[in-house]
């Protein structure tokens, strides 16, 4: 099934969780190059669920209302940079754990986290300053 809406996304996907299908597949010629997080199909364009995460959700599932698009002005419970060294530590485990979903910058490439926040090793820019609790406290990996 094919996604019908204009916009599309540019950040390259650097896979799903854990076990689940990438979010976004394939390059070049495939035409369905997402995989919508609330109805698993494959479809051409949709748009990002969270903010600087690699999961998507399609177009027919936003406009039933089954998966919304989240602003980063709705997330009430971001903790803001500096961080302590521990802090980090958690947050560079959390981007580099196969059962995450890693923070990624425009271009889609994961962030490292240091004490002012994400930063892009590829493109040597600062790219967010704020994560969630869960991630700066560990406990994520109880979740997983």
């Amino acid at each position: 099934m094919s996604d019908k809406n204009p916009e599309t996304q540019t950040e390259t996907d650097q896979g799903g969780i854990a076990r689940r299908p990438p979010t976004r597949v394939g390059t070049g010629g495939d035409s369905e190059k997402y995989v919508c997080s609330s109805c698993r199909r494959r479809v051409a364009r949709a748009k990002p669920v969270l903010p600087c995460m690699a999961a998507y959700v399609c177009w027919n599932c936003e406009r039933s209302g089954k998966w919304m698009p989240i602003l980063e002005s709705e997330i009430e419970n971001r903790v803001f940079a500096p961080w302590s060294d521990a802090d980090v530590a958690h947050a560079n485990e959390y981007q580099r754990s196969a059962k995450s979903l890693p923070f990624i910058c425009a271009l889609g490439h994961a962030l490292v986290a240091d004490c002012d926040g994400y930063v892009c090793p590829r493109c040597n820019q600062k790219c967010l300053s704020w994560t969630y609790p869960w991630i700066l406290d560990g406990t994520w990996k109880n979740v997983f």
